[in-house]
């Protein structure tokens, strides 16, 4: 069982008539993504678009929804250019233990690690 302690973020499902999402928020980002509803203790986040429910978010004007498209690339050198040391001893450890030993941006940004 997962412990939620050590997520990043906060989900809740949004139950429609023709599906369900998982809608993630950062605790410390108004970031906010989309997902396929997860299994008890299965981690893999399966990102979504969903153009209706961005755009009631953005109607809020507090949170800046990410796309699949920016959730699922591969993070890059250049992009942890400003993390700090400590910032990047955490990827580099949890990157081993990565299938692909490479995180995507939305497994950095809605992470599961302590």
């Amino acid at each position: 069982m997962l412990d939620v302690r050590f997520k990043s973020f906060i989900t809740e499902v949004l139950v429609f008539p023709e599906d369900e999402i998982a809608v993630l928020l950062n605790k410390f980002h108004p970031w906010v993504g989309f997902c396929q509803p997860r299994e008890p203790g299965n981690c893999w986040l399966e990102f979504l678009d969903r153009d209706q429910v961005a755009a009631l978010f953005a109607t809020l004007g507090k949170y800046r929804v990410l796309s699949r498209a920016e959730l699922d690339q591969p993070v890059t050198r250049a992009m942890c250019a400003e993390l700090r040391y400590a910032e990047l001893q955490q990827l580099k450890y949890w990157s081993k233990g990565s299938e692909r030993g490479k995180f995507r941006v939305g497994e950095v940004v809605f992470n599961f690690w302590d």
